[in-house]
């Protein structure tokens, strides 16, 4: 049986960890071009290819805030650089949870 403390402490973790889900930022962007554009996702060098007239969201979760997210785009394609220390990525295309 959990003492007063321990269930104040486990409380305040779970507590933590909620906020931590729902910091989140996002940036949708559709490939408009007749090609297959590659997107990238930076600092982790994940790429992923977005087809002719696909959309794709990519979004921060967690980290440090407010959620901070540039986009460059180039000849090659999208890249996504989330700049947020301790984030992680989800990256939906088409509605769908890919990574």
């Amino acid at each position: 049986m959990l003492s007063e403390v321990e269930r104040f402490q486990q409380d305040l973790l779970e507590s933590a960890k909620q906020m931590y889900i729902n910091q989140r930022g996002s940036v949708f962007l559709s490939n408009a071009s007749s090609s297959t554009r590659r997107v990238v996702i930076e600092p982790w060098a994940v790429e992923f290819e977005l087809p002719s007239k696909s959309y794709c969201e990519v979004v921060s979760v967690g980290g440090s805030l407010p959620p901070d997210i540039e986009v460059e785009d180039d000849e090659y394609g999208f890249m996504f650089w989330i700049n947020n220390m301790g984030a992680i990525y989800e990256y939906w295309q088409d509605g769908e949870l890919i990574d």
